[in-house]
């Protein structure tokens, strides 16, 4: 929860509207049965009903508020959601030393002056450099002292070690954030009221991360973010309480990743095409695989098909045109289905549109007979001919023209980055012949044109399967 305050003087100023506004921290709604306004002058405020207040406010806000009256400019001393963030702090025009270097006074004024005996948050961002080393453990030690809920800590110049005193004051953190961290002989036997761990640019072992989870019996979100010395990720705990998992740019991962985690509901990876076992996801419900420009790998088709088949419960999946080059051999010459997902409601697919790509495509479609919702990224573009070493299948004569293929849940189709290339109208037209309940097909030109305007007009006089279907224009803005 967070609170925003606002004030307004009478044209005397002597007395003040003083407005203090709630909002869920998940949905950011209004909420009105939160909702206090107190309408008299400022004397009659408390200072207790001042801290309380500025207990559910971030450090600028506490600060601002506190500015609306004289008596008050001392207690947002009693702040409890402190952000410190050296990219937001003012540079006058003075170098990054410079401003480095007023930042750090800074933030030791500020924290000389807190009060609070607990913290609910302590967010550091700066460029770590080592005169600062003492500094940054005393402030550590300041918020784990504190017992502090959630510690983020950001050092995107250089790599500070965690000191050691780290592993014994975790007890009360739920939610941990680090970046350019080294974790030295960090133990996790405390941090006994994880939830949610976030690790970027951190060099990390399956030993650590086994120390983790292991230790961790709350923890529900756990992100790995360009990590080294990784090199797999193997998580069988049949109990554990994880439901969110993201593995994005981590090295080297050259024994891949084996899943049996139960209650996950939502996997994210990014990366190498490297090998999976994910058969024991029972549960999942969204996944995503962004899969890197791959030179000498050898794809596997097989190994496609499985991590496919670990996902067959996903409602929501989002693929990389990885997947869908090597995936449909078996498709393609046996026409069917390799895999059923019958759960799938919502398919992203990110494709440069090319012919090789189209009988990917088609085989999830005939994959998934309840999808709903089709997501076409297209365009993208290659630095590297990554398809030169492999014998891609080829689309054959006729492949768009089958005689009957009814998408019979398909309501709505998107498709951003439209360039009117060939294969898109290929695949739109496919689409609008096929999808007897379709009700929208929203186009995203990458850019305004004739061309572009002339082929989505020449949409509305395709054969439809559909009579309501209705075929939008809108700026990829």
């Amino acid at each position: 929860m967070s609170f925003h305050a606002c004030g307004t003087t009478s044209g005397n100023g002597n007395s003040v509207k003083l407005f203090i506004i709630a909002f869920s921290s998940s949905t950011m709604f209004f909420m009105p049965e939160l909702y206090i306004m107190a309408d008299k002058s400022i004397s009659d405020l408390c200072p207790e009903m001042v801290i309380m207040i500025i207990t559910f406010l971030s450090l600028p806000d506490a600060m601002n508020l506190c500015s609306l009256c004289r008596s008050w400019h001392h207690l947002w001393s009693h702040c409890r959601i402190i952000e410190l963030d050296e990219t937001s702090f003012p540079t006058y025009g003075d170098g990054e030393l410079v401003v480095r270097s007023r930042f750090i006074e800074y933030v030791k004024r500020v924290i000389s002056r807190l009060d609070a005996p607990t913290l609910s948050k302590f967010s550091l961002r700066v460029g770590y450099e080592p005169q600062y080393h003492k500094l940054i453990e005393d402030w550590i030690w300041f918020a784990t002292v504190r017992k502090v809920e959630e510690l983020n800590l950001d050092f995107s110049v250089g790599t500070f070690i965690m000191p050691e005193f780290f592993s014994r004051l975790g007890g009360s953190i739920k939610f941990l954030i680090l970046k350019s961290c080294y974790l030295v002989k960090l133990d996790f036997q405390s941090f006994v009221s994880l939830s949610k761990v976030s690790f970027s640019r951190i060099e990390i072992s399956m030993t650590d991360v086994l120390n983790l989870v292991t230790n961790c019996p709350l923890l529900e979100d756990f992100s790995l973010v360009q990590c080294s010395g990784l090199l797999t990720v193997i998580l069988k705990l049949p109990r554990m309480k994880l439901k969110r998992l993201v593995v994005k740019d981590c090295e080297p991962l050259s024994l891949g990743i084996e899943l049996t985690v139960p209650n996950l509901r939502y996997f994210e990876y990014s990366g190498g095409l490297v090998r999976f076992d994910l058969r024991h996801l029972d549960r999942i419900e969204e996944a995503i695989l962004d899969y890197d420009i791959e030179i000498y790998f050898n794809y596997q088709i097989l190994e496609i098909k499985h991590l496919i088949r670990g996902l067959k419960q996903v409602r929501i999946l989002k693929l990389c045109s990885y997947v869908y080059k090597v995936f449909p051999t078996e498709y393609h010459f046996f026409h069917e289905p390799p895999v059923q997902l019958e759960n799938l409601v919502h398919l992203t697919v990110k494709t440069c549109m090319e012919s090789y790509e189209l009988p990917g495509i088609m085989c999830f479609l005939a994959c998934a007979p309840n999808l709903r919702y089709l997501s076409i990224i297209s365009g993208f573009t290659r630095s590297i001919d990554d398809f030169l070493y492999f014998n891609f299948p080829l689309m054959p004569d006729g492949f768009w023209m089958p005689p009957k293929w009814p998408l019979n849940c398909l309501e709505m189709v998107e498709m951003m980055a439209f360039s009117a290339d060939n294969y898109e109208m290929d695949l739109l037209k496919f689409l609008l012949r096929n999808g007897v309940v379709l009700q929208k097909v929203i186009i995203k030109p990458k850019q305004a044109s004739e061309k572009n305007f002339q082929a989505i007009l020449g949409l509305q006089n395709v054969e439809k399967a559909s009579e309501t279907v209705q075929i939008v224009y809108e700026s990829m803005s």
